[in-house]
């Protein structure tokens, strides 16, 4: 069995992105999670729960080349 990926709530989830250098608050995911456009994610009852991989995957896609 491989190890997981740890899991992040929507705070912690935000709080990570901003340490790695994409602030975001946690509202943001939330309204992401709704609206479409935001990290992949997975549900455990209410929460939604979120892998560093998708955080970055999803942060870096959001950047513009500017040249």
């Amino acid at each position: 069995m491989t190890n997981p990926s740890p899991r992040m709530t929507t705070k912690e989830a935000a709080q990570f992105l901003t340490e790695f250098g994409f602030k975001t608050a946690p509202s943001t995911l939330g309204k992401r999670a709704c609206l479409g456009g935001g990290p992949e994610f997975e549900k455990w009852g209410n929460l939604r729960l979120y892998t560093p991989e998708k955080l970055i995957e999803w942060a870096e896609s959001r950047l513009k080349k500017c040249e």
